[in-house]
């Protein structure tokens, strides 16, 4: 019996996935690459190719003493928030993929899990409260 359009498509989907989940896999496993070398070249070489952003960026002023506080974020939210990220998203300037941030707190990797969490819930109040130092920021 032939399947239909939206089941062909999510057929396809779920091939594509797995088959790139396999290649990265493999690329990872078979590959030569090492950690980059704890050395000034290592963190100051790229900026000549990729220099920092332009002085006059425009962000926001930080929050004053008479706004209003954001919602705290809690223990409980982080891992909700994790799950429902992509699978196949893009990493943030730590390279961290979405999977990964999954993989570390899906509850089987015990005390991992809870200081993950635990960091995560530290650092976004501390964003929300623009309580970050200004030296992370630039």
């Amino acid at each position: 019996m032939p399947k239909g359009k939206k089941a062909q498509k999510t057929e396809a989907k779920r091939r594509l996935r797995n088959s790139s989940a396999k290649e990265g896999a493999v690329r990872v496993l078979t590959s030569d690459d090492t950690v980059a070398p704890a050395k000034p070249e290592t963190l100051y070489g790229p900026r000549s190719e990729h220099p920092l952003a332009d002085s006059d960026v425009d962000y926001p002023t930080a929050p004053g003493v008479t706004d209003p506080v954001p919602a705290a974020v809690t223990e409980a939210k982080v891992p909700d928030a994790i799950r429902s990220l992509s699978n196949y998203s893009d990493g943030g300037i730590d390279g961290l993929l979405s999977q990964h941030l999954k993989d570390m707190t899906n509850g089987a990797v015990g005390q991992t899990f809870n200081r993950l969490v635990v960091k995560h819930v530290a650092l976004l109040n501390a964003m929300l409260r623009g309580g970050l130092p200004e030296d992370i920021l630039l």
